[in-house]
């Protein structure tokens, strides 16, 4: 199971060099064997085109969700810079100078080459209260 410090993106199914598509089913079970029996869940997904931003957007949901698991209650917007003013959470530009950059958050850099394919998940599901049954 994940330990804290090995929080990370798991890739869940990657494609193949045949295009088809392989699962990971250990990688699914990390995540799965962490959430409670009889707990609701909800998915968050992010679906789009070739280089869209789907891993930047992710990584910046990812920021939101580690603060408010570490300052729960607090409605500032305080989470936006709570890492920086810039995301570099995933960021694998060249010149980027943060250990966030290659070790938390999806990956991402601009450019025309992809750097993630397949279904990933976070390594550690975000537990909240449901505002609907408290």
């Amino acid at each position: 199971m994940a330990g804290a410090a090995e929080e990370r993106p798991l890739q869940i199914i990657a494609t193949t060099s045949e295009n088809g598509f392989e699962f990971n089913e250990e990688n699914l079970s990390i995540v799965l064997d962490q959430v409670p029996d009889n707990t609701k869940v909800a998915v968050v997904s992010v679906v789009g085109g070739f280089r869209t931003g789907k891993s930047f957007l992710l990584s910046f949901f990812l920021r939101y969700l580690e603060y408010s698991r570490l300052n729960p209650g607090d409605p500032s917007e305080a989470w936006m810079r709570s890492k920086g003013e810039r995301l570099a959470e995933g960021n694998t530009n060249a010149g980027v100078e943060t250990s966030d950059a290659t070790e938390h958050g999806f990956k991402w850099r601009g450019g025309t080459e992809r750097q993630t394919t397949g279904i990933w998940m976070w390594s550690k599901p975000f537990l909240r209260p449901s505002a609907i049954e408290g």
